[in-house]
């Protein structure tokens, strides 16, 4: 997952990927901005940035420390929904969460209704 002009999507990023791909690709995962049990994830390129959804896509954008955006921000992580690795539950919206869509745009949503358990399934690994 990486942010492209403030908009969080699928892309892949390895080794021979620019140096620009793998900042947008790198966040620095902290304690949920709303629940120390989530966590937020601040963008390394953009030291202040959150990851966060709004209108249930999920977009980069600058903290303003408002009560909604702590919750945008705050993602739970659970078991994988496909039986393995991790998904991350929405905090404001538990039955929702976060998943790529058929356009590689990241988004938040419930399983099932076009998102399977293998779109909101993710391995997490350390930066390039």
């Amino acid at each position: 997952m990486r942010h492209f002009d403030f908009q969080a999507r699928v892309e892949p990023v390895h080794a021979a990927s620019s140096t620009g791909t793998k900042a947008d690709a790198t966040f620095i995962v902290r304690s949920g901005l709303t629940s120390s049990s989530c966590v937020s994830f601040e963008s390394v390129n953009f030291p202040g940035y959150y990851l966060r959804h709004y209108e249930f896509r999920m977009f980069l954008h600058r903290a303003d420390n408002s009560a909604l955006f702590r919750a945008d921000a705050t993602f739970c992580p659970v078991t994988g929904i496909s039986g393995t690795h991790t998904s991350l539950r929405s905090y404001n919206y538990p039955s929702r969460y976060l998943r790529h869509d058929s356009h590689k745009q990241m988004r938040i949503s419930p399983i099932g209704d076009g998102a399977s358990p293998s779109s909101a399934t993710f391995i997490v690994r350390t930066a390039l």
